[in-house]
């Protein structure tokens, strides 16, 4: 009987977990957290950062990033995980 013991209280465990998570879930769609994820995204960098060269990024993505953050500068040396 030990093991059934047990293997109830990890269920009851498991089932609480998933219930708070998903209560979690739900208060913030409701209370519309997930409304600007594009926004929220960009928090993190500084201005300076927006306008950086990216080596990956074609043509067109430089183009809407200088239409939006003004003209692209070359990064430091080493900035993109290159040796110093």
């Amino acid at each position: 009987m030990p093991m059934l013991y047990g293997s109830f209280t990890i269920i009851l465990l498991t089932a609480g977990l998933g219930i708070t998570a998903l209560a979690f879930l739900l208060w913030g769609l409701v209370s519309r957290q997930f409304e600007s994820l594009d926004e929220q995204a960009m928090l993190p960098f500084d201005a300076g950062d927006l306008q950086y060269r990216r080596p990956w990024e074609t043509s067109a993505q430089q183009a809407e990033r200088r239409a939006s953050h003004g003209e692209l500068i070359e990064p430091h040396r080493g900035e993109w995980g290159g040796a110093e």
